[in-house]
């Protein structure tokens, strides 16, 4: 559910109940839509891609409100929309990240496994709103698909080919990101006894460059890539030859005498 957003002073033209003792904690965690109601006809919201699981939805203790939407079922990465959120007397309030826009939704019922809310929306593009009562359940997320650790690749290319470097897509997953770890294994390419040589926190800083190689025999890396739900997933080995990149270094500096 994408919301669209209206001034402070749209209101509602009728009145609701609202649950004004709901509190922030009792929001915290992850939603999905299971049904709608409009003009007293209730109807079951569907999965759009049974591989991919349901759109849902998230609100964070730090005042973050993050939407999840499937749309292609090839990678099942999901679109993201990320707006901020507060909660006072039972009412939710929306903010976009870079405007005053806001998305007024009135809480009718939130417990431990049940949220059931209204929302004033345009989904027609008719420029007229209609109340919306939406039922929400908790959801687990399926598990993540790993497209990441595929796209580690040396960086071969001028003006690459005098350095290691390696690159990668950066994590832009619905889990939260922990880290990047880099590792290097010498002669047998054994993962089991790689060393670790650098951990990375910050998910858009995704490559990484070896200032200080093997310099001799056979060397290979991995990536393996970590979220807050564990171990996603690590790369297939990416082989370097050390001898060759020396010799490359010593053509270069020739070539400078």
């Amino acid at each position: 559910m994408t919301f669209s957003f209206c001034g402070e002073d749209d209101n509602f033209t009728e009145p609701d109940i609202i649950q004004k003792d709901a509190k922030k904690e009792d929001l915290l965690g992850v939603w999905s839509i299971y049904k709608v109601e409009i003009n007293g006809k209730e109807a079951q919201v569907p999965v759009n891609f049974e591989e991919c699981g349901r759109d849902f939805f998230t609100y964070n203790e730090s005042g973050k409100y993050n939407e999840f939407l499937y749309q292609e079922n090839t990678t099942c990465v999901p679109i993201q929309n990320k707006l901020n959120w507060t909660l006072d007397n039972g009412i939710i309030k929306l903010t976009s990240e870079n405007s005053s826009d806001n998305q007024i939704i009135k809480i009718k019922n939130v417990s431990k496994d049940n949220f059931v809310f209204i929302a004033d929306l345009d989904i027609d593009g008719d420029a007229v709103k209609e109340k919306f009562t939406f039922t929400a359940y908790r959801y687990i997320p399926p598990n993540e698909v790993d497209i990441y650790t595929s796209t580690f690749q040396r960086k071969e290319e001028p003006p690459f080919s005098n350095h290691i470097e390696f690159s990668w897509d950066a994590y832009k997953g619905y889990n939260n990101f922990v880290k990047y770890e880099i590792y290097r294994s010498g002669k047998g390419c054994n993962l089991n006894s790689a060393t670790l040589i650098k951990t990375i926190e910050n998910a858009s800083l995704n490559n990484f460059i070896d200032n200080n190689p093997i310099r001799e025999g056979e060397a290979c890396y991995f990536l393996k890539i970590y979220t807050n739900k564990g171990l996603l997933a690590q790369s297939e080995p990416r082989y370097v030859n050390p001898n060759l990149f020396y010799q490359v270094m010593l053509f270069l500096i020739m070539l400078m005498l």
